[in-house]
């Protein structure tokens, strides 16, 4: 399938061996190196924006500087309550993320659980309609992402909710970490039943074959760059042509040996083996 490897989503966080420390100077490093290799939008987490404002950057800053540069900030990162459907907490979270991608001028927000307990899909899918009711005022989509310890830990789950939500700017970011690594593994029959249009993001990286001792470690220091592990990305490609998805695509590498490379070396080999493994 043809993907637009000239428009790829830079995950701002991915690239710094801190990902929560972040200064005006640092920004416009990792802006520029994203340019350079052919990453015209972002996903930012909302966790480094105060350190952004103590550089003297308010978040309608951060989006004319990106907008200058040539980037736009597409995603902010994450909203976490909505799986209790619990209104009153919805708001008290959902509100101010929401005034603050507006702010940024995002159109998506990711949206996860860091609960382990397995959800309770229905409950689940009532908070997920509420969330996608308050994004849409503000011309926002949500995404669930699924992570394998937690209590979505896999695409049957994620798209469950989002199916019976049955909300037009909810849909699902795909993450090749999280999909080798959900129980059960890689999971097509479930993918070829979704609409194409619901997989909105998908955040390219690899994975080693033998797992850690403890996968939130893992996936947050130990991911590889696409190639270089056991995601097969053919088998991956096929299914999302299938379902004609034409998602963003986003790599998303968290691993302090590759960012100590520094952004400029990191974003070129992340864009160089994003291209390897989509550009057939």
């Amino acid at each position: 399938m043809a993907f637009d490897l000239d428009d790829l989503t830079m995950c701002f966080a991915g690239f710094r061996a801190d990902p929560t420390h972040c200064d005006k100077a640092s920004l416009l490093e990792l802006v520029d190196a994203g340019i350079a290799n052919g990453f015209r939008g972002a996903s930012i987490w909302a966790a480094i924006v105060d350190p952004l404002a103590a550089s003297g950057l308010s978040p309608k800053d951060i989006a004319r500087l990106c907008e200058h540069h040539g980037m736009q900030i597409r995603m902010v990162e994450a909203l976490t309550e909505w799986t209790s459907g619990d209104r009153q907490a919805i708001d008290a979270v959902a509100l101010p993320l929401f005034a603050l991608a507006r702010d940024l001028g995002a159109e998506e927000i990711l949206t996860v659980t860091m609960d382990t307990d397995l959800v309770d899909v229905a409950r689940a899918a009532n908070g997920f309609a509420y969330a996608c009711d308050l994004a849409a005022r503000d011309g926002l989509r949500l995404g669930i992402e699924f992570l394998p310890w937690s209590g979505v830990p896999d695409l049957a789950t994620a798209w469950a909710i989002v199916d019976l939500a049955g909300r037009e700017n909810g849909g699902l970011v795909l993450d090749t970490w999280h999909w080798q690594r959900q129980p059960g593994g890689p999971d097509h029959d479930t993918l070829r039943t979704i609409p194409g249009d619901r997989i909105h993001m998908l955040q390219v990286n690899d994975v080693a074959a033998q797992p850690g001792d403890d996968l939130l470690t893992e996936t947050m220091t130990g991911r590889l760059l696409p190639g270089d592990g056991i995601v097969d990305y053919s088998a991956l490609c096929a299914s999302l042509e299938y379902i004609g998805a034409e998602p963003n695509v986003a790599p998303e590498i968290f691993n302090p040996s590759l960012a100590a490379l520094g952004p400029d070396e990191f974003a070129r080999r992340v864009s160089a083996s994003t291209r390897r493994v989509l550009g057939s």
